[in-house]
C-alpha cells in the first residue's frame, strides 16, 4: 500500500506539475470517482485509499460512486472533470479498452480523455452460487438449469464477465437468464437473498461468504486462487477459453473539462 501511495504522489507531480498553485496543492477537497456502487471491491479499496490520502494531504476526500452504463457513466464523469489534480478516477480496464468495441458509441475518447496515474489492483473473478442451490460444480449448475429451464438467473458486472458466462452457457447448454447489476454490493445482496443466486464477480466480494458456507465457488480465473477455494476449478480447465480479470487503474482527466464538454456537445 505504501508503494501505491508513492506512485500516486509521483503521478500527481508529473501530470499537474504545470499548475500555478502546485506549491500549495491541495488547498480544497479532492474527489475520487469510482465506477461501481457501494459495497464492492473497488468501493472498499477507494475508501481505504481516501482515508490514507486525507491523513497525508490534510484535505477531505469525497467519493462519488458513478455506477451503471457498463462503466461508461464513470468514464464520462472522469473525462468531464477539470485537469487540475482535484479529481481522481478509479476505472477498470474495460472502460478504456473493451467498451469502445461493444457499444455503438461511448461519451468519451479512451485514447485522448484520460491521463494515467498508476495501476491499483487486479480483481480475480470467481463464479459463485448460493448454497441453497446445492450445486458443487459447473456440471451440477448446468444440469440444474436444464431441469428447471428459465427459472435461474445470474449477475455479472461488466461485459468481459458476461461474455465468459455466456460462452460457458453456449458450451454447456445451460439455461440461465442474465440480470444486470450496478456493483459488487448488489451482487452480494442478490446471492444472499436468493433473488439472483448465481454470479460471476470479483473474488474479494465473496471471500467471507465462501468461508462461511453461504455461497459456493465453482470456478475461478486464477490458478493462484485455486488453493484457497476448495472444490473450485479453473475456468480454462472447465473448457472456458476466456479469462476475465479486471485491472483497475487510477487516472485523471487529460484535458480541461470545459474543453471536453465543448467537443462532446
Amino acid at each position: 500500500m505504501k508503494r501505491l501511495f508513492a506512485w500516486l504522489a509521483a503521478g500527481f507531480l508529473s501530470v499537474h506539475a504545470w499548475a500555478a498553485n502546485a506549491q500549495t496543492y491541495p488547498d480544497r477537497p479532492i474527489r475520487i470517482i469510482t465506477a461501481n456502487s457501494a459495497g464492492g471491491t473497488s468501493d472498499i479499496f477507494v475508501r481505504a485509499l481516501a482515508e490514507e490520502l486525507q491523513r497525508r494531504l490534510g484535505q477531505p476526500i469525497i467519493i462519488e460512486n458513478r455506477s451503471g452504463g457498463g462503466m461508461n457513466i464513470a468514464g464520462r464523469a472522469c473525462a468531464d472533470a477539470a485537469n487540475d489534480g482535484y479529481t481522481i478516477c478509479l476505472l477498470p480496464n474495460e472502460t478504456l479498452t473493451l467498451n469502445q468495441f461493444t457499444y455503438k458509441s461511448i461519451p468519451y475518447d479512451p485514447e485522448k480523455d484520460f491521463a494515467p496515474i498508476t495501476n491499483a489492483f487486479i480483481n480475480t473473478q470467481v463464479m459463485v452460487v448460493s448454497s441453497k442451490l446445492n450445486v458443487r460444480s459447473l456440471d451440477d449448475l448446468a444440469a440444474l438449469s436444464k431441469a428447471q429451464p428459465g427459472t435461474l438467473s445470474y449477475s455479472a458486472l461488466a461485459i468481459p464477465m458476461q461474455i465468459t458466462f455466456e460462452n460457458w452457457k453456449k458450451k454447456s447448454g445451460a439455461d440461465i437468464v442474465f440480470v444486470p447489476v450496478r456493483g459488487g454490493g448488489d451482487m452480494v445482496a442478490g446471492l444472499l437473498t436468493g433473488t439472483t443466486p448465481i454470479s460471476i464477480v470479483g473474488l474479494p466480494n465473496f471471500i467471507p461468504y465462501i468461508r462461511s458456507g453461504a455461497v459456493q465457488a465453482i470456478a475461478v480465473d486464477s490458478e493462484a486462487a485455486l488453493t484457497a477455494l476448495s472444490g473450485c476449478c479453473d475456468v480454462r480447465g472447465a473448457g472456458i477459453s476466456q479469462s476475465c480479470p479486471s485491472v483497475f487503474r487510477l487516472r485523471c482527466a487529460r484535458r480541461h473539462g470545459a474543453e471536453h464538454n465543448s467537443k462532446a456537445a
